[in-house]
């Protein structure tokens, strides 16, 4: 197997062990790999936005880096940055940095993992409720 087939394999898993019900899309499945090369991070996020028909883009606090927020307003795509709290896994553990899911799957088990999604998260359902 492939790196990312295996990363696939355990994404998937742990989505349905942890009842995350969405829709997972490889960029090989929508992109060719030389359109992924001709555009820059912001412009391929568009890209994938567009080609499933997004009219929201959630990304990570980490997009506040390098993304290009005026692409999105131009296209009329609303970009919501997930802020999510980490503070609880941080308790969980003895380091400061943020641990990997397996650690925290190995240190608090699927159900405590579960139980803060559900309780201190901001989800996905909640982010596209705010647009309709």
């Amino acid at each position: 197997n492939k790196l990312n087939d295996i990363c696939l394999s355990q994404l998937n898993y742990l989505c349905k062990k942890l009842k995350i019900d969405t829709n997972i899309i490889k960029e090989s499945e929508i992109m060719s790999v030389e359109d992924t090369k001709k555009n820059n991070a912001s412009e391929r996020l568009l890209s994938h936005a567009k080609l499933t028909n997004a009219n929201i883009y959630i990304t990570g606090i980490n997009s506040k880096n390098y993304l290009d927020e005026s692409l999105f307003k131009k296209n009329n795509i609303n970009h919501i940055v997930q802020k999510f709290d980490y503070d609880y896994f941080a308790s969980q553990q003895n380091c400061i940095e943020p641990l990997s899911i397996i650690h925290q799957l190995a240190k608090i088990g699927y159900s405590k993992i579960k139980e803060n999604l559900e309780t201190f998260q901001v989800t996905k359902k909640i982010i596209i409720k705010g647009f309709k």
